[in-house]
Parts: C-alpha cells; structure tokens; sequence
C-alpha cells in the first residue's frame, strides 16, 4: 500500500518528535508552578519561534506576490485563521519588553546576518542556530517553492497535535500566573491582519495556541489536510522526496533549539530570572555566562567527541532528583553517555507518560 505524503513524512520523523517530547515533558514544568511564579521563562522559550513562523508564513506571501507567480496550487494552503505568527506577536507584546521584540524581529528579516555582529557579543551558539535556521528557511522557500509543504505540516500540525497538550498544561497556571502581565486592549484587532479579534475567553497570552471558532481549530485541520492532499497529486517524485527530506531537517532543527532552551532554563537562566536580573528582557541573545554554557551544550553534538557540558550534571541534580529513583538512573545513564561523546542525540530522558500527546 503506497503512504500518503504526510504518512511518509510523520514515518521519516518519528523519532525526532519522540525525541522532540521527551525534552518539552522535561522543560515545561520548569515554566509552570510551582517551579516558578511569573511566566517569564515561558516567555523567553516561545520567543524563539516568532521568527520561525514569522519567516515560513511571511516568505510565502512575498512569492504568492511575486511575478511571475508561483504555483496557484500553493496559495490553498493561506487559510484564513492558520497563520500562527501574528498571534504569537501579540501575545509576546505581553510578556516582553519591546527591544527584546525588535532583536526577534531583526532575526526574522536579515537570518544569520544578525548574528554576524552579535556572535561575539555573548549572544551564544542558541541564538546561532536559531539564526541559521531562520535565514534557512527563506532560502528554502524561496528557491523551492515546494518545500513550503515541509514547513507547513511540521509547524501547524505541531498545534494542533502536541499543542494541545502544552496548552491545556499552561492552562493549568491560572490567573495569579498570567495576571502579571500586561492587560488585553480591547476592542482592538490583536492579530493584525493574520486574524480575528481576541476573544473574552483568551485573556491570557496564549492566543497562538488558540483557534477562533466554536471548533477550536478542528475545522482549519481538516481543511487544511484535504488541502495538502490536493496538492500532493500533483508533485513530481523528486519535489515529494525533498519536501520529506526537509521536513527532518525542520524536526532536527528544532530539537537542537528546544534542547539550547531545556539547557538555557536549567543551568543559570532560571535562577536569574527568578531573582528578577534580567527582567523582561528575556531574548534569545542573553547574557554571555549563561550562553557560555548553551555553546559547550551544542559544541557537544558537533565535532569533538569527547567535550563536556557542565549544565547536564546540574540538570541532573536539581531537576531530576524529586521525580524518583527510577527517573534518576534514566538521567545517569543519558548523562554518562553524553559525556563520553558516545551518541550525538542523546537526551536527558524521562519516562513517557500515559498523557502525553506527540509535538
């Protein structure tokens, strides 16, 4: 029986979104109470995918534009209320200061060109790849349209499936969490043009993971999946397999990102915005002690087989100990592997529970 695309892209990515959960069931409680009392670590980690969004979403709409146009076909993929990027703007315009929303997005528009003059700044190998993989995006799309498809289904089916787990679990913070930050403007188009007004009930700033609708986004998901089926039937055999390819390319991307901010929250950054120096200025570009430590963490899965991140030992005593013994040994074990260098996709791994969604 021949898969579909999507079946052939979920297959070729499974272990990355097995992977990929096993980090976010680790690093958000780490940004939820009781662990902290104000939502600036949840801040700082969602703030980097403001320009992975802004990037794939934005990049489209330039070649949709252009002349000549790109394949029609493409634009039935644009569903009013599926772009995610406004959303996420207006609720970061919430919960971080506006220089932090600039450097975002500097990064969105000029990529690794960015980082040209900030790498030596202390702005870290995280910002680094976030970077990369930005500037990555636009070229993708740009020079193959259809790679559009990748980025399509990896990020917006990442809502709709894992998201709502993430959702439900911010949820539970409450209002004394949320409260802190800044109210909603009302009567006011929150999205800009990417979608409909704020509702009552999305008072919190967690509008990304929300759809307008009484179906809660069930309606764009199966749109958008006929939509993608479409559009398959009419892709030559290389086009499918390189949209396959960077599909994983996507996955890999994000979990070196999602790991740099696992290691960023447990090793310095939590303590520090906790004690309240580093404020609202919560970017990925933070302050260079901490980064230091994100470059030996991803130093670590480059070339040298044998360097040592510091913050897997502390990750391990301050975070994995109250979970059990059981947990524990899983943690020793993923640690002395790491730091013998002898895998290069090593997690600090905890046992799967029976409610988790995949990402």
């Amino acid at each position: 029986m021949t898969l579909s695309l999507a079946e052939e892209i979920n297959a070729a990515t499974k272990l990355h979104h097995t992977a990929l959960n096993q980090v976010l069931l680790q690093v958000l409680p780490l940004a939820l109470p009781p662990k902290t009392s104000k939502p600036r670590l949840y801040a700082y980690g969602i703030s980097h995918f403001l320009p992975i969004y802004s990037a794939f979403e934005s990049e489209i709409n330039v070649l949709i534009q252009s002349q000549p146009p790109i394949n029609p076909l493409l634009r039935r993929l644009q569903i009013p209320g599926l772009e995610r990027s406004h959303r996420l703007e207006s609720d970061l315009k919430r919960l971080l200061s506006p220089s932090c929303l600039q450097t975002l997005n500097s990064l969105d528009k000029y990529g690794n060109k960015v980082d040209a003059h900030r790498k030596d700044d202390g702005s870290g190998m995280l910002f680094l790849e976030l970077a990369t993989f930005v500037a990555r995006i636009r070229e993708s799309i740009r020079h193959k349209p259809h790679l559009y498809l990748s980025y399509t289904w990896v990020l917006y089916m990442a809502i709709f499936s894992g998201g709502r787990y993430i959702r439900s679990k911010l949820k539970t913070a409450g209002d004394d969490f949320w409260a802190t930050m800044l109210p909603v403007e009302s009567g006011k188009d929150k999205y800009g043009s990417g979608g409909a007004a704020i509702s009552e009930l999305e008072t919190w700033p967690l509008s990304f993971w929300n759809f307008s609708g009484s179906s809660d986004g069930e309606d764009l998901k199966s749109d958008y999946k006929s939509r993608f089926g479409e559009i398959e039937r009419i892709l030559t055999l290389k086009e499918r397999e390189e949209i396959i390819i960077e599909a994983t390319n996507i996955m890999e991307s994000l979990l070196k990102i999602v790991r740099g901010i696992q290691v960023a929250v447990a090793e310095g950054v939590a303590e520090e915005v906790e004690e309240g120096t580093i404020g609202s200025e919560m970017c990925p570009s933070h302050r260079a002690e901490n980064n230091s430590r994100i470059d030996g963490f991803y130093q670590s899965l480059g070339t040298n087989p044998v360097a040592r991140d510091p913050s897997f030992s502390t990750l391990l005593c301050k975070h994995l100990l109250p979970m059990g013994m059981v947990d524990l040994f899983a943690g020793i074990k993923n640690a002395i592997l790491f730091s013998a260098g002898r895998t290069s996709k090593v997690q600090v791994a905890v046992p799967v529970k029976s409610d988790r969604a995949n990402i």
